[in-house]
């Protein structure tokens, strides 16, 4: 007798078909447990979460620039991150449960830390400032002493060594106010470009779920598991009744 030939594909597929109810329970299950063990393990997922920057300007001084001092500084401050995303910009970000409290927490930490940023601005602006004036009045006196000496020079009286004498001051106070002059150029130029810090536009939005992704890996793993448990019972269940025809049972 001819040996009967075996559609081992067909019959297998038949086997789902028949099943095809376990296709849909048993992947909804999967995403259920799935989504549901996500959002117990990241508890940081929900609620809102508010995000600030604030632009330095040409403050540069470490401790107000800083993330790790500036942390360090507002460690109290709960769900709050810190980082420098360009060289001239402060980044804050808030986690909160409400919306309100995101906002109110991000707008009491990047108001006190422009406060800093601004008092810093301001003395930087008033050193340079008095510098500036001191200069100013070095710039003057230099002028006039200049004056003076080649007003000297033209003293007919005067004799050689006392000549050479101004034409020495007159030569180091033309570079010395040349000095001055370019140092007081450059520091006006300094406080007219100076950048001031500047509170930038802040924005709140709802904390990343990540529910829509465990369903969906949920959901894939459920088909994966489903195709391999119903192979599994399809195997069980040939080999069950091979031995059932032969006669013999594994016990």
């Amino acid at each position: 007798m001819a040996e009967e030939k075996k559609y081992t594909l067909y019959e297998y597929l038949l086997y789902f078909w028949k099943r095809k109810w376990l296709f849909v329970i048993i992947p909804l299950a999967t995403a259920v447990l799935i989504a549901a063990a996500v959002y117990i393990l990241k508890a940081d997922s929900r609620g809102y979460i508010a995000e600030g920057t604030v632009f330095t300007g040409n403050v540069n001084q470490k401790e107000l620039t800083d993330p790790d001092v500036i942390e360090a500084k507002y460690q109290d401050v709960k769900g709050l991150a810190i980082n420098v995303p360009e060289r001239d910009k402060v980044k804050f970000t808030v986690k909160a449960k409400s919306k309100t409290e995101a906002e109110q927490v991000l707008d009491q930490v990047t108001k006190q830390y422009f406060a800093d940023l601004a008092k810093n601005a301001q003395l930087r602006i008033d050193i340079t400032s008095k510098q500036l004036s001191w200069l100013k009045r070095r710039v003057d006196v230099l002028d006039s002493n200049l004056a003076l000496y080649n007003e000297k020079l033209t003293d007919q009286n005067l004799d050689i060594t006392r000549e050479k004498d101004y034409m020495e001051l007159i030569g180091k106070s033309e570079d010395e106010l040349t000095r001055a002059s370019e140092r007081a150029h450059k520091m006006g130029g300094d406080i007219d470009l100076f950048s001031y810090p500047q509170i930038l536009p802040a924005e709140v939005h709802k904390a990343k779920s990540y529910i829509p992704e465990s369903l969906a890996i949920g959901i894939i793993l459920g088909l994966i598991l489903t195709v391999a448990l119903l192979t599994l019972m399809k195997y069980l269940s040939d080999a069950r009744k091979f031995y059932k025809e032969k006669g013999s049972f594994l016990d």
